[in-house]
This record gives structure tokens, C-alpha cells and sequence, in this order.
């Protein structure tokens, strides 16, 4: 199994949670509507940053210190720039934000990031696992 993870691309880059239009616009839908879940659970990842992990747009798995999530990598070069990538703040983004961070406002963090066929977890998933974390 590590011969066949070793296979898979993996990269390091710095994250940044943000508000985004296209979420704004979606929340008047409930956190529980389709919109909302296809522009939250996203990140959106130069298309330099693509290519070094190999894929066009798909799951990839997110992890940082405090912990790891799966979303859909969007290629986005205008909302951001190479070797950063840009989450927007919600259920799927706090996965990645520990408390102490949380309480600090932070909103950049380093990760690794790699492609996966794991598949993204549902508003509940992520709220199931937030609470079960308390």
C-alpha cells in the first residue's frame, strides 16, 4: 500500500480561507441545498499547481496540522496565485483549523494537498465529525 501511495502526487502549499461571491450568493439556498455544497466544498488551486499533481479538476485530500478534509480542486488562476490555494469558509475549511488557530483569526496555513478518489463528505459528515472532535 505506501508503494502504491508513493505513486500519487502530493505537494505542499499554503491555504487561505476567504469569503466568496459565489457562496454569499448560495447561502440564501440553506447550508442543505446542492448550491451551497458545490461552492463550499471546493478550493480553488492555480492551474500550475494542477499540473504538479496531475490532475484537471477532482477530489483532492486536504491536510494540515489540525486535520484533513476532501474537496473538489477547481482551476481558478484569478482567485489565486501559484503555490496557494484558496478555500471558502465553511464546514469543509474549519476540518483544517485547530482551535488555537481558530481563536487567533488565522486564515493562512501550510498543507499538503493530493489527488484522491475518496469522496466528499456531506454537510452532516462534516458536521458529525466536528462535534464528535469536541
Amino acid at each position: 500500500m505506501d508503494f502504491f501511495k508513493s505513486l500519487v502526487p502530493q505537494i505542499e502549499i499554503l491555504v487561505t480561507l476567504a469569503r466568496t461571491i459565489n457562496l454569499e450568493k448560495t447561502a440564501r439556498y440553506g447550508k442543505l441545498s446542492q448550491e451551497y455544497f458545490e461552492n463550499s466544498a471546493i478550493c480553488m488551486v492555480h492551474p500550475n499547481d494542477m499540473k504538479r499533481l496531475g490532475i484537471k479538476e477532482g477530489n483532492i485530500k486536504i491536510t494540515t496540522k489540525s486535520g484533513s478534509v476532501v474537496v473538489k480542486a477547481i482551476d481558478n488562476e484569478f482567485e489565486t496565485s501559484e503555490g496557494v490555494m484558496v478555500i471558502p469558509n465553511g464546514p469543509w475549511a474549519n476540518k483544517l483549523v485547530g482551535e488555537k488557530e481558530f481563536e487567533q483569526n488565522q486564515t493562512w496555513f501550510k498543507a499538503s494537498i493530493e489527488s484522491t478518489d475518496e469522496e466528499i463528505p456531506t454537510l452532516d459528515m462534516i458536521l458529525q465529525e466536528l462535534e464528535e472532535g469536541e
